[in-house]
């Protein structure tokens, strides 16, 4: 949601060189950045922002921000998470709209169009990938994975939200943080 980093007037998104701020286009405006990935040699970026009246989603095409093609309307939703899989983008958040299609706050952009990618719970707050499976948290009691079409509970239940993951590729492991104190019962 920044205005001003350094002394540049770039809103929402800037590049780190090692020595300084660079800027990215004109940046984001109206709103704030929730996640970034790079997918097919392009950025992409989301969050609670509109750009170019549409709303949650743009990407970097290396010189300017430009709106998903093959997309109508301008009400697609709001990302918190991004993450490669098998090709896919796939984006998780508060619920998307794409070409008069509703889709279940997750879906897939195969680099042409969106795809259907199953249905979760509530919001989701974080996707990663691990032993090349793709797992979800967010704002539900449990982590889940995507098993064929459908999202199922693994690991048992949480007392609260998932918020973030992350694979340690060294010890294989899938550390899972959040607002929990309790994991199936025991931990």
């Amino acid at each position: 949601g920044f205005k001003k980093t350094g002394n540049l007037d770039i809103p929402g998104i800037v590049k780190w060189d090692g020595n300084q701020w660079v800027p990215l286009g004109d940046g984001i405006f109206f709103g704030s950045v929730q996640c970034i990935e790079i997918y097919n040699n392009m950025i992409y970026a989301g969050g609670w922002f509109i750009f170019d009246n549409f709303q949650g989603l743009c990407r970097f095409n290396s010189t300017n921000w430009e709106v998903i093609p093959n997309q109508t309307g301008s009400n697609f939703g709001f990302p918190n998470s991004f993450k490669k899989y098998n090709s896919l983008l796939v984006i998780g958040g508060e619920g998307f709209y794409v070409n008069g299609n509703v889709y279940g706050r997750v879906v897939a952009f195969n680099g042409n169009s969106f795809v259907n990618f199953g249905s979760l719970p509530d919001n989701v707050r974080s996707l990663e990938v691990y032993n090349g499976e793709i797992y979800a948290g967010g704002a539900w009691f449990s982590l889940k994975k995507k098993v064929g079409n459908l999202w199922e509970d693994i690991g048992g239940h949480c007392n609260y939200y998932i918020q973030d993951m992350e694979v340690d590729t060294f010890n294989n492991f899938l550390f899972v943080g959040g607002g929990f104190n309790i994991v199936d019962d025991s931990i």
